[in-house]
């Protein structure tokens, strides 16, 4: 493109100092260039469109095929959606977890846990081979894969049977009376394979299935949270408690903020 300039530049210099300079100046010469520079002109043109509307289509056959494929990557075998009757259950559904096998658990409101093996909704059974009925609050998995879950007011453990059965196997039946759940169950957790059970006004500590402790409090425990290394726990009117050695322990610097003001979520930053 840089010679072609020149060459235009060129020969109108030609002309022009030839018009000046009173030189012989030919008519039919003038033509003749313009002609010729008017043709190198659209030839370059044709050229720089031509590869132009190649890149052009090189482009658009590239984004088809990305998007062919994309849709191939996100389509209908990865998400499937189910109408609101399709669990069968009231509206609520409180809890949701998958086990080794890939089967789904969750917790309704009032039906207690049921399954999903991806084509049929099961109830889980309670030890008399009746399906777990009541609010399915919370539900959590250990290390060794073994599910825990609170119902009404109750707590215990889901495991299969010889047939492959879900059964769910009661913990809280099983206190001795002076530890009997005697207010509202909200959530369980679990830290380096403990599982920890919170109620209104107690904590339970289970570790493969066997009791370890109860701690009780004379005022509402509001939440309890669990992070990779710790567990804390809120307590109305008192403040947060940190678990450390085993025992929930108050922070004293949090009783100013937290003893009338709500801990929803608690994350950890390294």
């Amino acid at each position: 493109m840089t010679l072609n300039l020149f060459f235009y530049l060129y020969h109108f210099i030609y002309i022009y100092i030839k018009y000046r300079c009173k030189l012989e100046f030919n008519l039919i010469d003038f033509y003749k260039y313009l002609t010729l520079i008017s043709m190198k002109f659209y030839l370059n043109l044709y050229y720089v469109l031509s590869i132009f509307v190649r890149i052009l289509l090189i482009l658009l056959c590239f984004n088809f095929s990305a998007e062919g494929q994309r849709k191939i990557e996100t389509g209908n075998l990865f998400v499937t959606n189910y109408s609101r009757s399709f669990l069968n259950t009231d509206f609520v559904n409180w809890a949701v977890v998958q086990d080794s096998e890939g089967i789904i658990y969750y917790s309704n409101f009032y039906k207690g846990v049921q399954t999903f093996d991806g084509q049929k909704v099961r109830p889980v059974l309670d030890e008399k081979g009746d399906p777990t009925l009541g609010l399915g609050r919370a539900l959590v998995i250990d290390a060794k894969k073994t599910i825990y879950a609170i119902i009404g007011f109750g707590f215990g453990y889901i495991e299969k049977n010889k047939f492959n059965e879900p059964i769910y196997y009661s913990l809280s039946d099983k206190l001795p009376e002076k530890d009997k759940v005697k207010s509202s169950l909200w959530s369980v957790k679990e830290l380096n394979d403990t599982i920890i059970f919170q109620s209104e006004k107690s904590v339970y500590f289970y570790k493969k299935k066997k009791l370890l402790r109860v701690e009780h409090y004379n005022n509402i425990i509001h939440t309890l949270r669990t992070t990779e290394r710790d567990a804390f726990l809120r307590v109305w009117g008192e403040g947060v408690f940190k678990l450390v050695n085993g025992k929930f322990t108050l922070i004293p610097s949090t009783k100013e903020i937290f003893a009338q003001n709500t801990m929803d979520e608690i994350y950890s930053l390294n």
